[in-house]
């Protein structure tokens, strides 16, 4: 991504004539899903969704991926470990200082029912309304090229953990992925460092039950052979 503190370009300005007005803001994330969610075709595409995107696909692709393991109701079994990995994967190439995130032909022709999409962003819609009302360009320094880099680094730990298989660990590391993703959508400094301290605290979240786990499974295993 363009150094967005003092570098070569803005991606919400216009280069062109010198003094020239600014281009307006770019649409709200909600709006974009909305719009690509009503479309005629019978699937959406995840090249379709990052042709869409471009430079914002980095973002976008974290909230995507986040977003099954946020959505209330029962989960799919492995849901967290489809989703974590590869979104530890798109997490690296920002981390590595990628502008767009490059995925293989295959994953680009991966698809989803747009009716199915359609209730996945409905479901969603009220969450990422509350985050797009309070997120706001500021403390630009966070989110700047060098900052993107360094959060990216934190998003592939944080994504690891939620592919892990833990029960009830799940929530609180994908709603702090999801302010995440909206807060580098925005360039909202502040919003970031929320989301930061969230998936960090996911993380010990997940350690705990981890840990409750493995101390509750040698209890049993030590009351069943009778060592308990």
């Amino acid at each position: 991504m363009t150094d967005r503190a003092g570098g070569p370009a803005d991606r919400r300005t216009s280069t062109g004539s010198p003094g020239g007005p600014q281009e307006a803001e770019e649409a709200k994330i909600s709006t974009l899903l909305a719009e690509l969610a009503a479309g005629a075709a019978p699937r959406v595409t995840l090249g379709e969704l990052l042709d869409l995107l471009r430079e914002r696909g980095f973002a976008l692709l974290i909230l995507l991926l986040a977003l099954p393991n946020a959505v209330p109701g029962p989960a799919m079994p492995g849901l967290s470990t489809v989703t974590g990995l590869p979104l530890a994967l798109i997490a690296l190439q920002l981390a590595l200082g990628a502008v767009e995130p490059r995925l293989p032909v295959w994953a680009r022709r991966k698809s989803l029912p747009r009716d199915r999409f359609r209730a996945l962003v409905g479901r969603a819609m009220p969450w990422l309304k509350r985050l797009e009302a309070v997120v706001r360009p500021r403390m630009l320094q966070i989110t700047s090229h060098y900052g993107e880099r360094m959060i990216g680094s934190w998003i592939v730990v944080a994504a690891l953990f939620l592919s892990l298989p833990v029960p009830f660990g799940n929530l609180p590391m994908a709603v702090g992925l999801m302010v995440l993703a909206v807060a580098l959508i925005e360039r909202d400094g502040f919003a970031t460092l929320l989301g930061l301290i969230m998936t960090w605290l996911g993380v010990v979240w997940n350690l705990g039950l981890l840990w409750l786990l493995w101390t509750g499974s040698g209890l049993l295993n030590g009351w069943w052979n009778g060592t308990g």
